[in-house]
């Protein structure tokens, strides 16, 4: 039921959905799945009233949020454009939220079907999804870390300010500026993240495609020829069978 399939997915936290969309469609986002990330991040920072500990479970917008992540993306459509997307395949309610997967669909010109229906066997191997898997990890750690050690600057900064004790402001000043001097190692981590991304899409780019239409006119030609031997077998066993009763009224 592909209504259960929807409600399921987009019950899942951002990370999730983009994590599934970009399985379903790893063959198509060679070399462009970071933008594809990228997007998601920016999706959770316009989710209002969320705290820095819930940032991690966000799975939606609200329509005056959603609108704001449209207008800030330069997208010319509407928050009710982009719920009349899927209307074709799936009935929703008119003013639901926004999940992230709403707007992927749209992006990038997919559908419920294509979102739901599994790469043909042996059209992505494991290994790959294996790198996108990991890649997308690297990613979202480098994001998490970044975003932490800033947090961390910005509350050091409001101790430093608020604190009138020398000794204290001392030591908060340091801490801070410690933080501040891991920006090369929060680089060089980010760098290695992107170097992982790249490795993995360069091993889709590699990778060989496989067209459904042709695997699928494959696999009916093969169980086509191999009805026909069984008919053939069939018909020689009758023969075999008519010749040895013929044989015994010679």
């Amino acid at each position: 039921d592909i209504k259960a399939k929807w409600r399921e997915i987009v019950s899942q936290p951002v990370d999730a959905q983009v994590k599934f969309f970009l399985r379903a469609f790893v063959l198509d986002f060679q070399g462009k799945f970071d933008t594809v990330l990228d997007i998601a991040d920016s999706f959770k920072n316009f989710a209002d009233g969320v705290a820095e500990e819930d940032r991690d479970k966000i799975k939606e917008l609200g329509e005056f949020q959603c609108h704001v992540f449209l207008e800030k993306r330069g997208e010319t459509l509407t928050v009710r454009d982009l719920r009349e997307n899927l209307k074709a395949e799936i009935r929703l309610d008119p003013h639901h939220n926004v999940a992230l997967m709403e707007y992927l669909l749209w992006k990038y010109q997919k559908n419920l079907h294509q979102l739901f229906t599994p790469p043909p066997e042996g059209s992505v191997p494991a290994h790959l999804l294996e790198a996108l898997d990991r890649a997308i990890e690297a990613h979202n750690a480098a994001v998490e870390a970044e975003r932490q050690r800033q947090k961390q600057i910005k509350d050091l900064a409001a101790a430093e300010e608020t604190s009138r004790n020398e000794l204290e402001r001392h030591t908060v000043k340091k801490q801070k500026e410690e933080l501040q001097g891991q920006e090369f190692n929060q680089a060089f981590a980010a760098l290695k993240a992107r170097k992982q991304k790249r490795e993995a899409e360069e091993a889709l780019k590699n990778a060989e495609k496989v067209d459904p239409y042709a695997e699928e006119q494959k696999r009916l030609a093969e169980e086509k020829a191999r009805k026909e031997e069984e008919e053939k077998k069939k018909r020689e066993e009758s023969r075999s069978r008519l010749k040895a009763k013929a044989s015994l009224w010679q």
